[in-house]
């Protein structure tokens, strides 16, 4: 296919937003099929189109470097990431090799399409709104940027912040004047007393240890596995507060400050999750003709999993969850907010609002281009398009205070088709996309970020005041090796969230 033909096809997909909404189903569907079966294995490889909070469409943008984005070495560093992250912890043995949706879901259950029809599923969202946060870039220090100073470097290179690290000189810690622009190690460090600064000087030779051969740090390194699951299991930090050290000092914590050390409590805590998805580690694995991908890891999570994960997990029970797309170099670990789907008569590409409505008998879907993968029990087929909020990560800034209104959120489409049984039950589909959701996960019902030492001290903390001696003490032996103090969050969090986490 030559440049131009690229261009037409790349144009004929995207739809165009007006007045701050999202194009028709019907129009974007128009649009996608006209591509589709123009050049089915070109748009299967295209990405998914993106819109911001207003509906604007917008252009790529990734942690990754032009070159990993072009020879899609960003594929095998999601996996390697995933693995380093995930490895040895007890969340590995629930990954389910079947994708099955009820290994993931712990409450609403719904799995046919009537069930879903009465639930009036077609929207739902979080109880929960994830925030907005930075994913505390390696090459910058981690959580030990003092991120807001007018020193602090701006610069894509590890060498430069490695300068900067040096040159600090502890003397400052404890000048009122200083203080507000210290990172949010040092806060931590300061807050418990720590004079040998633990968890700064674990941040930073952190940094030090991920350096590569040519001295630099890769700039995707960083806590967005931490972040993500924080940004719905802890309260949003609505504004800046003040706490004394443990040597009478006040420190000023920002929202960011809060947000950052959520991050790495989350990041490095091991806690009971829920997983679904394969383990694809191939740039660029085999397709059939129509761009179909045929390795099973590769082509994970199954639209059946994923509708009904969404629309129990983030619909009825109202919780948010994790999503990764291995194939989709501008989703990482993204934090969902909400979804609303629109089906579609897979044979004649009609949209409607009700999935009853778009089903077909399989046997008259004649246009089909994945026959030949279809389940035996399969009677009938369904499409869908599924619009998917998330939140995305921002730049931390010393701003007094966060809400909702500060977050940035994506909006993705996905389309793909679903298979039903006699019985109504929704038994499998097939993907209209290969960079679609292929890792879905999310902490368990009551899951606590926290080290099992925490779990022997009864004593909590609310924010007012000095941090308790028992906290005090646990913070000092942990912050060295990079381990924080849940209550000691949470006494943060509460002092400066005046809207508590919601449970249901």
């Amino acid at each position: 296919m030559n440049a131009a033909s690229r261009i037409f096809l790349f144009v004929s997909l995207v739809s165009v937003s007006v007045h701050g909404q999202l194009p028709t189903a019907s129009h974007r569907l128009e649009r996608f099929f006209d591509s589709f079966d123009r050049d089915p294995a070109r748009t299967m490889d295209l990405l998914p189109p993106k819109y911001d909070s207003h509906g604007r469409l917008l252009k790529g943008s990734s942690q990754f470097s032009p070159d990993e984005t072009a020879d899609r070495s960003y594929v095998l560093i999601k996996e390697q990431v995933r693995q380093d992250h995930f490895s040895g912890r007890k969340i590995l043995a629930e990954i389910n090799p079947s994708n099955d949706y009820l290994s993931f879901l712990e409450k609403s259950k719904l799995d046919s399409i009537d069930q879903l029809a009465v639930a009036s599923l077609d929207s739902g969202s979080s109880e929960n709104i994830p925030w907005s946060g930075e994913y505390w870039a390696t090459y910058r220090g981690g959580v030990a940027a003092r991120y807001a100073a007018a020193d602090f470097p701006e610069s894509g290179s590890w060498k430069d912040y490695e300068k900067f690290f040096q040159d600090i000189t502890r003397t400052d810690y404890l000048d009122p004047q200083i203080i507000p622009d210290l990172s949010p190690a040092e806060k931590y460090d300061l807050l418990i007393g720590d004079k040998n600064m633990g968890l700064t000087n674990w941040s930073i030779q952190t940094s030090k240890f991920s350096v590569d051969g040519k001295g630099e740090i890769e700039t995707w390194f960083g806590l967005c596995h931490g972040w993500a699951p924080a940004a719905f299991m802890m309260a949003r930090p609505e504004h800046a507060i003040e706490v004394p050290s443990a040597d009478g000092v006040a420190i000023k914590f920002y929202p960011d400050d809060i947000k950052a050390l959520s991050s790495l409590l989350w990041a490095n805590s091991r806690f009971k999750n829920h997983f679904v998805g394969g383990r694809c580690s191939e740039k660029n694995p085999t397709k059939d003709p129509q761009g179909r991908i045929l390795r099973g890891e590769c082509w994970d999570v199954n639209p059946a999993t994923f509708h009904l994960i969404v629309l129990n997990h983030l619909g009825v029970d109202r919780k948010s969850l994790v999503m990764d797309a291995n194939f989709d170099y501008e989703v990482w670990n993204q934090p969902l907010v909400k979804y609303q789907v629109h089906y579609f008569n897979p044979q004649d590409r009609k949209a409607t609002d009700s999935i009853v409505a778009a089903k077909i008998p399989l046997q008259n879907f004649s246009a089909d281009k994945f026959g030949k993968y279809r389940s035996s029990q399969a009677k009938f087929v369904v499409g869908v398009i599924m619009d998917l909020t998330y939140t995305v990560e921002k730049r931390a800034s010393h701003t007094e205070v966060n809400s909702p209104s500060d977050d940035f959120q994506r909006t993705v489409q996905y389309i793909y088709d679903l298979e039903i049984d006699n019985s109504g039950k929704i038994i499998g589909g097939e993907w209209y996309q290969n960079a679609h959701p292929d890792f879905l996960w999310a902490p368990a019902d009551g899951a606590v970020a926290q080290i099992p030492s925490e779990t022997l001290i009864s004593t909590e903390w609310d924010g007012n005041g000095p941090v308790p001696e028992d906290l005090r003490q646990l913070g000092l032996r942990t912050a060295k090796k990079g381990f924080l103090v849940n209550k000691i969050l949470q006494g943060l969090n509460k002092k400066a969230s005046s809207t508590p986490l919601k449970v249901n």
